[in-house]
């Protein structure tokens, strides 16, 4: 089952979705602040320099079209021998399922290699290039608690058809499943209560459609539950930087900032 970030919200119950990005921190006192002037028998504080909107928007976007990244990686591995799927159910490349735009290089599944290539079709307003390399850390399988998977963007490019704006990604992030299980095991089955994974990586290259920069060090918790049959999802930042705690994503702008 796919399960998209941006689009699981059906009743009005499930406003219970928390969104908890502590901070959205980049380098150099990206600080929100209001300057205003102390008592008249001290000085000014000095001015603190406030981000331009572009930066706030480069980040949701990003953010936003790395969390469907990992979509198409728990869809996929979810349904592979990865996950520890006997080979009858998971079929003869080791894979099920069918993602738009998308196809699936197994031939190295016995060694926890899968990769996805991207293949320029337009799909919901999107068009994907490039591709996504996942290898599987270890002699475990993802469904155990504490599997962790490689994730490598290579020219992993996203146009916005509607506007040709575009962002790519190029680096290395790591997905661990900290709970145990896969989407079978809460949805299905319902013998997990909840799946709770963490997305951590260090120095993500974006180049957008100017070609200008950025880096980003994405740190985040998500956990999934489904109770009463409607899935809530919880993300929290969990990275570090300089003494602060609780960050979900900080680094440098394309502006510098």
């Amino acid at each position: 089952m796919r399960i998209n970030l941006q689009t699981n919200i059906i009743t009005m119950k499930t406003k219970k979705i928390l969104y908890s990005f502590a901070m959205l921190c980049f380098s150099a006192g990206l600080v929100f602040t209001a300057c205003k002037k102390k008592e008249d028998s001290k000085k000014e504080e000095p001015a603190v320099e406030v981000p331009d909107g572009q930066s706030g928007t480069d980040n949701r976007e990003v953010q936003s079209e790395n969390d469907a990244a990992v979509n198409d990686i728990n869809d996929v591995i979810g349904n592979s021998r990865l996950a520890g799927r006997s080979a009858s159910s998971a079929g003869a490349s080791g894979v099920t399922g069918d993602i738009c735009g998308l196809t699936v290089d197994s031939l190295d599944i016995v060694n926890g290699i899968i990769k996805f290539n991207y293949t320029g079709v337009t799909c919901f307003n999107r068009t994907r290039s490039g591709s996504i390399k996942l290898t599987l850390q270890g002699a475990t399988k993802w469904k155990n608690a504490g599997a962790i998977i490689k994730i490598e963007y290579i020219n992993y490019k996203i146009i916005r058809a509607s506007d040709q704006k575009s962002i790519m990604l190029n680096g290395t992030q790591f997905l661990t499943n900290v709970s145990g299980g896969t989407w079978w095991e809460l949805l299905i089955t319902k013998t997990k209560t909840s799946l709770i994974s963490t997305v951590t990586g260090t120095n993500l290259n974006v180049t957008f459609e100017d070609n200008k920069t950025a880096v980003y060090n994405v740190n985040r918790r998500i956990t999934y539950t489904y109770p009463n049959d409607i899935l809530t999802v919880k993300a929290e930042g969990i990275g570090s930087s300089n003494g602060t705690n609780d960050l979900e994503n900080y680094g440098t702008a394309r502006n510098g900032d």
